[in-house]
């Protein structure tokens, strides 16, 4: 017996997506890696990105929801940082997403900047199913190590 009617799925993924003009309106920037140019005697190896802005809400690991923690020889690295939660919809009508309605990145080149910080993607899935579709996605970041300079932690 159906206890759900396919006029109530409708107007939950309605209101879903109604909602992304509300409460998904914290700005990211999607480097998206478009080409590795090297040069003809390999002197010289350049990463191209377009840069994309995305609105999406934001989840801080504040209750530390997901474990993020690597262990090498000296220890531990707790890298635990934030999820975004990003409209399907959204993802689409950009044409941000791939055939699968999946966030179309690649996470071995492309990252994330928000507010001054890097990120790199660490894992991604589909949240908050409908009857037949999910209706959006999230993709857990991790704070990418800085290599040279000061850390704001020093």
């Amino acid at each position: 017996m159906v206890k759900i009617s396919t006029a109530a799925w409708n107007r939950y993924k309605d209101i879903i997506n109604e909602a992304h003009d509300d409460f998904n309106q914290d700005t990211i920037t999607w480097a998206r890696h478009q080409q590795t140019r090297v040069e003809l005697f390999r002197d010289g190896i350049e990463n191209n990105y377009q840069e994309v802005e995305l609105k999406v809400l934001v989840g801080y690991n504040y209750f530390r929801t997901w474990p993020i923690t690597s262990h090498d020889g000296d220890g531990e690295l707790d890298s635990q940082n934030m999820v975004l939660y990003i409209n399907v919809k959204y993802l689409k009508d950009n044409g941000w997403a791939d055939i699968n309605n999946y966030l179309d990145f690649n996470p071995a080149n492309d990252f994330f900047i928000h507010r001054g910080i890097k990120y790199k993607g660490e894992g991604d899935t589909f949240i908050a199913q409908a009857k037949d579709e999910p209706l959006m996605f999230l993709l857990v970041l991790r704070r990418e190590e800085e290599t040279t300079g000061n850390s704001r932690y020093d």
